[in-house]
């Protein structure tokens, strides 16, 4: 058995990462950050919902062929025991946790902190599409049958990564701790007043590439008017999808 440490506050709800992130010092790291949000099309994310470089470090990859070669269970278990958190593909139509169970094929990553090999359950930290992300425990043949097809499934939701990078072995740098800095936070909340990203602030938050660039982003509290916008269209509306609101609703919240 081993669990690894996970934040299990409402952090965990905007990404898997920050469980592993804020289970360590660095609450002020976290204060300072999420203030300002954009939209891109129907899409809103945190500006800062970024890939962590240099605090979640990526030590390998397992293919598709790998994890049937070897096992998934026996990955996890080795990788847990020296201490790394794994994201791995899953195809949700084998998961009674998700509402597709037995219903559709929609592959999805989840995040692994933990596994018990007397209950034979893994602990994940899994998007629920009605709640977001939230904990939960899935037994040994569920994850296995949920990665026994990937190769199959994949094109429903998921990409080629599912099958190149079917497992992401992943662990937190050593050494670190979130200072708050009071100049970042303003600076991070004047942005929202503003409507703007602060390009001058790059370096200290690498957004995803061509997504915070975009010339289609809006940023801040303009987010409100582009929704009415969007939910007031008459039936050639374009469809805001759960994930947006739901992200939105979080950062409000």
């Amino acid at each position: 058995m081993r669990i690894l440490p996970i934040d299990k506050t409402k952090a965990l709800q905007i990404n898997p990462n920050l469980g592993i992130i804020l289970s360590a010092d660095m609450t002020g790291w976290f204060y300072e950050r999420y203030v300002n949000i954009f939209m891109n099309g129907t899409t809103i994310d945190y500006v800062d919902n970024v890939n962590y470089s240099g605090l979640i470090a990526v030590q390998r990859h397992y293919r598709y062929d790998e994890i049937v070669a070897n096992g998934i269970i026996s990955i996890i278990e080795k990788e847990l025991d020296n201490g790394s958190y794994m994201h791995v593909w899953v195809d949700e139509f084998a998961l009674p946790q998700s509402i597709r169970y037995n219903k559709n094929h929609f592959v999805h990553p989840l995040m692994v902190y933990g596994y018990d090999d007397t209950q034979r359950i893994v602990f994940c930290v899994f998007f629920d599409i009605n709640k977001g992300q939230v904990l939960a425990e899935i037994n040994y043949q569920d994850f296995l049958n949920a990665t026994a097809t990937l190769n199959k499934t994949y094109q429903y939701g998921g990409t080629e990564d599912a099958i190149k990078k079917t497992v992401l072995v992943c662990a937190l740098q050593e050494q670190i701790k979130g200072v708050f800095h009071i100049d970042v936070f303003a600076q991070q909340l004047s942005n929202y007043f503003c409507c703007t990203l602060d390009n001058d602030m790059q370096w200290y938050t690498t957004g995803r590439s061509g997504v915070c660039d975009s010339d289609d982003n809006i940023y801040g509290i303009q987010i409100y008017l582009r929704l009415i916008h969007l939910l007031k269209m008459p039936e050639t509306r374009k469809d805001v999808q759960y994930k947006a609101i739901h992200d939105f609703i979080a950062h409000k919240k």
